[in-house]
């Protein structure tokens, strides 16, 4: 019998919104003339427009939309990069009650074909009455854009601005739909996730109540992130415009090019928060050069919030650690989780304290058991529930079964931020059927404290462990040679002749350009990968598979696709630089004998990658 008390946790009550709908919110900034958002360009210059002007602008393009017939209920359709008229087509769209849906425009020219399907899905899944995009993509987009009864066509913003006087005052109810945003889509294709007002505003509401109004200065924020992703367009675009907050945005691919810009303009602006991803700061640390951060002080730099996806937090501390000297305060950086259904955030950690990561044994994690061991496997709490937000952990055979504390199971979350459902192609709504969302996230509560371990679906079970891609992928990105933060672990379940099910693990890896000029270096990444993986987790893999960069298949925020990644390779789609060799023998040797090794080899060497 477990006597540890059950795996709930539960925030205060959130108190009621000051506005009730996000179009409410915008309608307050008609007037506000003193604080805007400053874009920053590729150039080095930047544009300041206040809150006040871009609502104007809004109306103008807003009487557009009516005149074209736009209304309530329709879908807008979003492609657009970081810029002020992504935010004039947002509030345009709410203006008139329609229904702005953002996607993500095409990263380059690499993996266009792949784009090109998902993009297509999506739109036949969202039926918009119109595209709006740049003028470099009307000649891109048509091919994806299926034609259907009542759209419209592809537009510019600018061809949008009408001077009609009549705009109508939009009648929104909290309930109506503020924005759909399509899920990630690590483990399935991108849904359609359907946020009302009373969602977002929610959301907006709490978030902000944790750390904007937990610093003792004039708040000011500062983002690279793109618009089109959750953690771009409501957390740094919609919570900053709702409290007041003076914004500071530049192009996300400013940032990839030029990393020390980012640093610099916290400098600049006096940015008070700025958020990232985990990969960022690796990014930060090994781009950014002393001489990049002549003259910066980052001392204005008071919360950091870290999510989206794993959060590796030795390459926190060797953040934190290196930047110290120009004025970064240990604890800037605190651990955030949440997912699209969920609008943006669900647990925060508070502001100054840092990660406070807890140590756990490893073979008991395996088990689905979290046991305190000093040395152990160093997993970060992902931060307190944010108002109004309750977590539990319920069992991975019955989710609704609740468990005790310390025992892994499926995260489940229970907010007024949680989605009406899912978006269908006539525009009704796949409402929830449960107060608790179930998130698809496996995890555990250590004292009072959420642990995310990873997605179920991603889950890899060999000889009944249970082991967590990340941690693979974490020791595989520390091997000379491997791009990090560019690699994934995947298991594949193969049936050999004599019926039995296995389970083989699969690694990607992208290697450097240097590894790939010396291609006599080649198999020592190999095998220096499968000898780290085993001394470090005892795990044997089945295959290493060396790529080129850019060659891992990945979701519009960056997040590895861990199962398309694997069909695209057992279909043939999937460029290799050298033909993998099968190096789980050895081990099925001892354990199964040398007819088990046989029947295996036959199955595993049938599906194989072409050039």
């Amino acid at each position: 019998m477990n006597d540890s008390p059950l795996a709930e946790i539960h925030a205060d009550p959130l108190p009621p919104p000051v506005f009730s709908t996000v179009t409410d919110a915008w309608l307050h900034t008609e007037e506000n003339d003193e604080v805007g958002i400053s874009f920053h360009h590729l150039n080095k210059t930047s544009d300041f427009c206040s809150y006040a002007s871009l609502f104007s602008q809004s109306k103008k393009v807003a009487a557009g939309l009516q005149v074209l017939g736009v209304g309530r209920g329709d879908r807008v359709a979003i492609v657009l990069p970081t810029s002020p008229e992504f935010i004039l087509i947002y509030f345009a769209a709410l203006l008139v009650e329609a229904i702005p849906a953002p996607l993500y425009p095409p990263m380059g020219l690499h993996g266009l074909n792949a784009y090109s399907i998902r993009t297509r899905e999506m739109i036949v899944t969202l039926q918009p009455r119109l595209l709006v995009t740049i003028p470099r993509l009307k000649k891109l987009l048509p091919a994806m854009v299926p034609f259907h009864p009542g759209f419209l066509g592809l537009y510019e913003v600018e061809e949008l601005f009408s001077d009609q006087q009549d705009l109508r005052t939009p009648q929104t109810h909290p309930d109506d739909i503020a924005l759909v945003q399509f899920s990630s889509g690590t483990t399935v294709s991108p849904k359609p996730v359907a946020l009302s007002h009373r969602n977002l505003m929610a959301n907006i509401t709490a978030i902000g109540l944790r750390y904007l109004e937990s610093d003792t200065t004039e708040p000011i924020n500062l983002s690279w992130l793109p618009l089109y992703h959750d953690m771009g367009l409501i957390g740094n675009m919609l919570v900053p415009m709702a409290w007041d907050c003076p914004n500071v945005l530049m192009p996300p691919q400013d940032f990839v090019a030029r990393p020390w810009r980012w640093p610099q303009l916290i400098s600049e602006t006096h940015a008070t928060f700025s958020s990232a991803p985990n990969f960022a700061y690796s990014l930060c640390l090994k781009r950014i050069k002393e001489e990049h951060m002549e003259n910066v002080d980052l001392t204005c730099w008071h919360s950091a919030l870290n999510g989206a996806e794993p959060i590796n937090p030795k390459i926190v501390d060797a953040f934190e650690s290196r930047f110290a000297k120009w004025g970064l305060k240990k604890g800037t950086i605190v651990p955030a989780y949440g997912l699209a259904e969920i609008a943006l955030a669900a647990t925060i950690g508070k502001a100054q304290q840092g990660l406070r990561s807890g140590v756990f044994q490893k073979k008991a994690l395996e088990q689905h058991q979290a046991v305190y061991e000093k040395g152990g496997c160093e997993i970060v709490p992902a931060g307190d529930p944010i108002l109004g937000t309750s977590i539990r952990i319920g069992s991975i055979e019955d989710p609704s079964f609740v468990q005790p504390q310390g025992l892994v199971g499926n995260i489940l979350i229970k907010s007024d931020s949680v989605m009406k459902g899912y978006l269908q192609p006539d525009g009704t709504i796949e409402l929830t059927t449960s107060d608790w969302l179930l998130t698809g996230d496996l995890g555990f509560i250590h004292d009072n404290k959420l642990y995310v371990c990873g997605r179920n679906k991603n889950l890899i079970i060999r000889n009944g462990r249970n082991i967590y891609p990340h941690e693979l992928e974490n020791t595989m990105g520390n091997v000379q040679g491997v791009r990090t933060g560019n690699c994934l672990a995947v298991s594949c379940l193969i049936t050999n002749t004599a019926e039995n099910v296995i389970e083989e693990i699969y690694c990607f890896v992208e290697v450097t350009d240097s590894i790939l000029a010396a291609k006599e270096k080649l198999a020592g990444v190999e095998i220096e990968i499968t000898a780290q993986l085993l001394a470090e987790h005892g795990v044997q893999v089945d295959y290493v598979i060396l790529l080129e960069k850019y060659t891992l298949l990945r979701t519009s925020s960056g997040k590895l696709r861990h199962q398309d990644t694997l069909d695209a390779y057992l279909q043939g789609k999937l460029k290799t630089i050298r033909k993998p060799e099968y190096i789980g023998a050895g081990k099925l040797v001892l354990q199964s004998g040398m007819s088990a090794v046989k029947s295996l080899w036959n199955m595993s060497h049938a599906p194989k990658s072409k050039k």
